[in-house]
C-alpha cells in the first residue's frame, strides 16, 4: 500500500493518459484522490508498527504534491478582452432562451462553445439564434464554435486528430482596444471508452480502452505542437479555452503549461462538471505566461451539465 500510495501519482505524471490504468487514475477527481490517500494512510497506520506508521503520511503527501497548484494572482489594472467558455450540451438540457440568458451574463468578447452542434431530435437548438439574441457573431461550425462580440479579424481551424473535423482548435483573431488578440477554442475528446463512445459515436466505437487513451494523448501532443508553432511564427495564441476533458493535473494540460501557458483558475478547486464526489474541473482557460490576468472564475449557469468559466486578460504593465 505504501508503494502504491507513493508511486501512483508519479506514474500518473509519467505515463498519464497513454494507458488504461493511468487514464482511469487521471480521471479521478482531486477529492477522490484524497479519499484514496486517506484510506491508504489508515491501512498503513493500522497494519504497521513503530516508525513505519509515519509512512502513513506518505500517501497524503504524494497526493498533495500531485494536485497542488498555486493560486493565480490578478492585476485589475489590465485592459484586455474577456474570454469565456461553456459547454452547451447540444441544448439538450435547456431552452435557447435560457442559454442566451446565461451567455449574456458572461459579458465576454469571445465565448468558446463546446457541444454546439445539435441532436437530430432537438431541432429547436440553434446557435445562430443564440448569437442574434445576445448580439454576437457566430464563428466556426459543428461542435466547436465561438460567439464574438464584433466580427473577427481572422479565423483559423487547426485539425486535432483523432477526433472528427467538427472538433478542431478554432483560433479566432479579434481586435480589442487597438491590439490584436488570438483566442483558441477547443473541445478535446474524453479519455475513456464509454464516454468517448457516447459523445463521439463512430470516433471510438471500434477502439480499445488503451486505444482511446493513446488517441487522447496524441490529440494533446498535436495541440501542444500547434501552440508552440504559433509562438515560433510570432503569432502566439494568447488564450486557449474550452472543455478539455482533462483535469488540471493531467498530462495534456500540463504539457501546455510547460509550453509557456498559465492556468488562470489554478488554486480554484470548484468543479465545472459532475456532482458530489465525482465533480471535477475539466474546463480550462490557459493564458500565455507573458500576460496579466485581471479575472478568472467558474460561473455556474442553468441549462447545461457544465459550469462556464470566464477570464479577463491583458498585457503585463510596461510591455
Amino acid at each position: 500500500m505504501l508503494v502504491v500510495g507513493v508511486a501512483l501519482p508519479l506514474i500518473t505524471h509519467i505515463i498519464a493518459e497513454d494507458s488504461l490504468p493511468t487514464a482511469m487514475l487521471v480521471e479521478l477527481p482531486a477529492r477522490s484522490w484524497w479519499l484514496l490517500a486517506v484510506v491508504g494512510a489508515v491501512v498503513i497506520a493500522v497494519g504497521a508498527r513503530g516508525l513505519l506508521r509515519i509512512a502513513a503520511l506518505l500517501p497524503l503527501l504524494a497526493v498533495g504534491a500531485l494536485i497542488f497548484v498555486g493560486a493565480s494572482s490578478f492585476d485589475t489594472g489590465v485592459t484586455g478582452p474577456r474570454v469565456a467558455a461553456w459547454n452547451l450540451a447540444k441544448g439538450s438540457l435547456s431552452s435557447t432562451t435560457q442559454l442566451a440568458a446565461g451567455l449574456r451574463s458572461l459579458d465576454a468578447d469571445v465565448v468558446c462553445l463546446s457541444e454546439a452542434g445539435r441532436y437530430h431530435w432537438l431541432p429547436d437548438f440553434d446557435v445562430d439564434a443564440l448569437a442574434r439574441d445576445i448580439g454576437a457573431v457566430v464563428v466556426g461550425s459543428g461542435e466547436v464554435r465561438a460567439l464574438v462580440r464584433r466580427p473577427p479579424v481572422a479565423v483559423t481551424e487547426v485539425p486535432l486528430p483523432p477526433g472528427p473535423a467538427a472538433r478542431p482548435l478554432l483560433v479566432v483573431d479579434i481586435d480589442h482596444e487597438g491590439r490584436r488578440w488570438r483566442v483558441g477554442c477547443l473541445h478535446l475528446m474524453p479519455r475513456l471508452f464509454l464516454e468517448a463512445d457516447s459523445v463521439d459515436r463512430g470516433e471510438a466505437r471500434h477502439a480499445s480502452w488503451g486505444g482511446i487513451a493513446a488517441a487522447s494523448r496524441a490529440q494533446g501532443r498535436t495541440l501542444r505542437e500547434a501552440l508552440i508553432a504559433a509562438q515560433r511564427a510570432g503569432a502566439p495564441i494568447d488564450v486557449v479555452a474550452g472543455d478539455w476533458n482533462h483535469q488540471a493535473f493531467g498530462r495534456v494540460v500540463g504539457d501546455v503549461i510547460d509550453s509557456g501557458y498559465v492556468d488562470v483558475l489554478a488554486g480554484d478547486d470548484r468543479p465545472t462538471f459532475g456532482r458530489h464526489l465525482w465533480a471535477k474541473r475539466i474546463d480550462h482557460a490557459l493564458v500565455l505566461g507573458t500576460h496579466a490576468v485581471a479575472e478568472a472564475r467558474v460561473v455556474p449557469l442553468e441549462g447545461s451539465d457544465h459550469a462556464a468559466i470566464v477570464t479577463a486578460i491583458g498585457p503585463h504593465r510596461g510591455r
